[in-house]
């Protein structure tokens, strides 16, 4: 059986990368908004696990205002759920928005 992947070799023939094992998979790219949320990842097959990564839709903020970034779980193997942390303060909060993509290996 041959395998499935991406494999690179030295010029000496050496197996320098091998992708055909435990090579991550985009799944979904999600909004993630000014609230709460889930993905749902419908085909994971047995043995893979999630992984995920946040990108805020601005890298640099103004350090006076009262940012809160997004928290993030894994449930139940197939969902990713986020959500924003009380606002305690009596300054008003800018929830960091951006784009979560999720994926499996």
């Amino acid at each position: 059986m041959s395998a499935v992947g991406l494999q690179v070799w030295d010029e000496a023939g050496r197996l320098m990368l091998d992708g055909t094992h435990r090579l991550g998979r985009i799944k979904k790219m999600v909004k993630v908004g000014d609230g709460p949320g889930v993905c749902l990842i419908e085909d994971i097959q047995p043995g893979e696990q999630i992984f995920y990564s946040f990108q805020p839709n601005q890298l640099f903020f103004d350090s006076r205002h009262n940012e809160c970034p997004p928290w993030f779980q894994i449930v139940n193997g197939n969902a990713v759920t986020w959500d924003y942390s009380p606002n305690t303060s009596t300054a008003p909060r800018f929830n960091i928005q951006g784009m979560l993509i999720v994926g499996v290996y």
